[in-house]
């Protein structure tokens, strides 16, 4: 992506809290990639010194959001990427035992456009993964986070075949 897209700023937001620490490792050039992690209380310095800044303790929805909010601010306005790296896992969702936020799944939504919000308003390109999350509630929670970022960001506006793309498809067809 650096050679071919000229992309040299790598923001990684990982609020995924099922401990990963390999992008941390791999990606420590704090020049290049500037790591935003929810897991920032890891016992593992060398991943610590790696991460940018983060979320700390144990949270609510009002609580996650008012902090995401806020740091989500300063680390675009500070670091100014020009591609995001979105690692977006539900381990963080209430009744997951591998999270410890204990988001409902009307906060994983809130979190997600949050995210998509900051990158989109600046015209950053976002990639966004999906990860984690262990429960039954975390499938219907994702979908309805990623049906909510389509409609409120107009995502694959230009991709998706309009009714009259069809309707002359079917025309041509009978022809």
């Amino acid at each position: 992506m650096e050679l071919w897209y000229e992309y040299k700023r790598f923001m990684i937001i990982d609020l995924d809290t099922h401990q990963g620490n390999n992008h941390k490792h791999d990606h420590s050039d704090k020049e290049k990639f500037y790591i935003f992690d929810s897991d920032i209380l890891t016992g593992d310095k060398s991943t610590k010194n790696a991460i940018s800044m983060g979320i700390e303790g144990e949270n609510n929805d009002v609580e996650f959001l008012a902090e995401l909010e806020t740091k989500l601010l300063v680390a675009f306005d500070t670091f100014k990427p020009t591609f995001v790296i979105y690692k977006a896992g539900t381990s963080c969702m209430e009744g997951e035992s591998l999270g410890k936020f204990n988001l409902s799944p009307t906060g994983i939504t809130l979190r997600d456009e949050m995210v998509f919000s900051q990158a989109l308003n600046r015209k950053i390109p976002i990639l966004m993964l999906l990860s984690n999350g262990f429960t039954k509630t975390c499938a219907p929670a994702i979908a309805d986070s990623i049906s909510n970022l389509v409609d409120k960001f107009d995502l694959f506006e230009d991709f998706i075949p309009s009714e009259k793309h069809w309707q002359a498809r079917s025309l041509k067809k009978r022809q």
